[in-house]
């Protein structure tokens, strides 16, 4: 018997020609519900705050998620709270050694009410990613495309309540530089009705 309810809500409004906010939250009370009435078959309800940019060809967006669990046998203080979970994407307007310069950032952070470090299920990590690109293209008299292209990626890592681990905490760093060359080739035969393509890859 009693009551029994459930509410999901969803806003987005534009600050301007480039920026919007909104936010998706749900909210019952009790597990079942949802599922009980076919209003929703999840098994995890996410809801967020959100704030996104998005002009040309750069993008950004950071977000504050709640995960809350709708199975019966799962503990919610297992359940993990973005805050916050941010990416990006920039590209340079002008040139660089003749070609494209962009950028990615990427950066969350987990935390939970409670660990279970027996199952790795309390694990708390903060992860900061960013990546420099830069691509040239260019195509040779014979209709070769050639394209030179150069990156770095950096990630931090901090991990806290890590299965196994002596102490509690853990940071981590990476660098990854990677260059290369991609060459293609494309060769386009008529028959007729149909038209195909022939593009050879050469990379290194």
């Amino acid at each position: 018997g009693g009551w029994r309810g459930a509410l999901r809500s969803k806003g987005d409004f534009r600050i301007n020609s480039a920026w919007t906010w909104g936010w998706d939250g749900t909210v019952a009370d009790d597990r079942k519900f949802l599922n009980d009435y076919d209003f929703d078959k999840r098994e995890i309800a996410a809801s967020n705050v959100y704030v996104t940019g998005l002009e040309d060809r750069n993008y950004a967006q950071a977000q504050l998620i709640h995960y809350r669990t709708l199975e019966e046998d799962e503990e919610q203080d297992l359940m993990p709270v973005a805050l916050p979970f941010v990416t990006a994407s920039y590209f340079f307007g002008q040139t660089v050694a003749g070609g494209e310069l962009s950028f990615d950032f990427n950066a969350y952070s987990l935390r939970r009410n409670d660990a279970d470090t027996e199952y790795g299920l309390g694990t708390e990590q903060t992860h900061v990613m960013g990546v420099a690109k830069w691509r040239r293209q260019m195509t040779s008299g014979m209709g070769a495309l050639i394209t030179p292209f150069a990156e770095v990626r950096n990630d931090l890592y901090i991990s806290e309540n890590v299965p196994g681990a002596a102490d509690s905490g853990h940071a981590n760093a990476y660098i990854l530089p990677t260059a290369g060359l991609d060459i293609r080739m494309p060769f386009i035969g008529d028959h007729g009705v149909a038209q195909g393509v022939f593009t050879p890859v050469f990379q290194v």
